[in-house]
């Protein structure tokens, strides 16, 4: 009987996510291709490159055919396989919005209800879509189309991790699943999930020795977990092989960091300013709050939650031992090239560290519930009548007289619903009002006209682009020569802009241009196309 309310529970829960997640995925389906982000237009171009092998020749990330790899190959294929049978990559991205979203979200609840009941799971399980902004241009939570995003589907397969993981710890099957897991994830963002599993394989192996004092039993669960690991990771190795070896060789490793000096600003450079912005008054709230509820309460009710609890401490510590290995390879090491390169990525790791938060924050929600549904008569209504509150207020903080409310007021709060104001938000940015532009130029150019503008031309338009401001990040790992291109390059355009930007119609000839694409116009040069936000010039040589 418990069992079957269990899972009526669940089937209820699922219901609200198909029509939650099936909102956003709709809403995502009818927005245009000027509203994808900058990642997504990454990918987007292999993607692009796959499918329409005849175009983007002379482009200057997916110019050549081995650039298909430029970006991971399992994300990139899933992506065109939601987009069969025409390529719509648009309506594709919104259904792999929709399946993520009930993974991530169906995940969560069997986390949370290890230690709650369903309600409170349920309710746990919406707020934790929470979109929040983390240093080092890292986001937790998962909203609207702008959200899917390689290290979206990471986070939606984490709480599988951790049920796997947590649920039935002892038996050795589980524990393998958690680390087959833990590969799949490697295989959709090798960075974050490989320092998702590294921490996991070092909480589990120092709590596993500190509980059996064993030393061959601890490697051989040690063992099982990294094999487990290897077959997760396994069909990536299959498909694309080992990493390159010797990219890097031959590089001028001061226009290197140059480059990403450009590219990147200095929080994801420097370790020191990272870890700084980690210490902003709200963050530490979020990231603390859980771990001083927990302390509070009494230490013999603790007995039941001390191995979770042991866990995420270790997890944590994990997560930070990951993040900061880098630096520490580059100080013991200051000759590795590739230790200083990787600094700046794995930094953005750190965002690991909301997971032992989140988990150690349900802890405390299900004591809470289980101690007032216990002692008071009318405890579990209460319970519920302040989980029902909070989210109505959710509802409630869309409203523009929220504006100012703090919490209520602010984008996390507001992402947790779909709606217009979501769109709207987006909208207000000048630099996604390209869809005119995109249709212009599918209209009135030659399909082998190479553009210097921004990277969705290759997406939306299918036209090369031989140089644009924000591409550049896709060449470190695979094409750092070309990195240092566009980096000198990027320097030369602003120097001549700068100076005289009549004279950057000739530079961008030089590069194979025909068309430049900007914001700005530039007095003396007649447009070929405009609107109230962009500029098209003819840059192609006079026959």
């Amino acid at each position: 009987m418990k069992t079957n309310r269990h899972t009526i529970q669940f089937l209820i829960f699922l219901a609200f996510a198909v029509l939650l997640n099936g909102r956003y995925a709709w809403e995502g389906a009818r927005q245009g291709a000027s509203m994808l982000v900058t990642d997504q237009v990454n990918f987007l171009t292999i993607c692009a490159r796959n499918d329409y092998p005849d175009r983007l020749d002379g482009d200057m990330i997916a110019g050549e055919a081995q650039s298909a790899h430029y970006y991971i190959p399992a994300f990139v294929d899933l992506v065109r396989l939601c987009s069969q049978p025409d390529h719509d990559y648009l309506r594709g991205l919104s259904l792999l919005l929709f399946l993520t979203g009930m993974l991530y979200m169906a995940g969560w609840y069997l986390v949370f209800r290890m230690r709650a009941d369903g309600f409170t799971a349920a309710v746990l399980a919406f707020f934790v879509r929470a979109v929040c902004p983390l240093p080092g241009w890292e986001l937790w939570g998962i909203a609207g189309r702008w959200t899917m995003l390689a290290r979206t589907l990471v986070l939606a397969l984490v709480p599988w991790i951790l049920w796997l993981w947590l649920k039935r710890r002892p038996q050795r099957r589980y524990w393998f699943g958690a680390c087959l897991f833990s590969g799949l994830a490697i295989a959709f963002h090798p960075l974050s999930g490989l320092s998702l599993a590294a921490a996991m394989l070092l909480a589990e192996t120092f709590f596993y020795f500190w509980q059996s004092r064993r030393i061959g039993s601890t490697l051989r669960r040690l063992f099982l977990g990294v094999l487990g690991v290897a077959c997760g990771l396994l069909p990536l190795l299959i498909v694309c092989g080992l990493p390159p070896v010797g990219a890097y060789a031959g590089i001028d490793l001061d226009r290197f960091n140059e480059a990403l000096r450009q590219r990147f600003p200095p929080e994801l450079l420097q370790p020191a300013l990272a870890l700084r912005l980690w210490l902003d008054p709200r963050l530490l709230a979020v990231l603390i709050l859980p771990w001083m509820a927990y302390a509070a309460i009494p230490r013999a009710e603790k007995l039941s939650l001390h191995e979770i609890h042991g866990l995420m401490v270790l997890f944590l510590v994990g997560c930070l031992g990951v993040a900061l290995l880098p630096v520490g390879l580059g100080l013991v090491l200051p000759g590795s090239s590739k230790s200083v390169q990787y600094t700046f990525e794995m930094i953005r790791s750190l965002k690991h560290m909301v997971i032992p938060g989140v988990v150690v924050g349900a802890l405390v929600c299900g004591w809470v519930a289980a101690k007032l549904t216990a002692r008071r008569r009318y405890g579990r209504v209460l319970w519920g009548s302040v989980l029902i509150a909070a989210v109505l207020l959710t509802l409630a903080g869309r409203h523009p007289a929220f504006d100012r409310v703090p919490v209520l007021g602010s984008s996390t709060v507001r992402c947790l619903w779909p709606g217009l104001w979501e769109t709207h938000a987006i909208e207000k940015r000048h630099d996604q009002k390209l869809d005119g532009v995109m249709a212009w130029i599918g209209k009135h150019t030659s399909e082998r006209a190479r553009f210097v503008g921004p990277g969705l031309i290759r997406v939306a338009a299918l036209r090369s682009v031989v140089h644009d401001h924000k591409g550049g990040s896709m060449l470190i790992r695979e094409n750092p020569a070309g990195f240092v291109d566009w980096g000198r390059r990027e320097t030369r355009a602003r120097e001549i802009g700068s100076e005289n930007a009549m004279k950057l119609p000739a530079l961008y000839r030089s590069w194979g241009a025909d068309y430049w694409v900007t914001d700005r116009g530039v007095a003396g040069l007649k447009p070929c196309y405009q609107d109230d936000h962009w500029f098209i010039y003819d840059v192609a040589p006079r026959q």
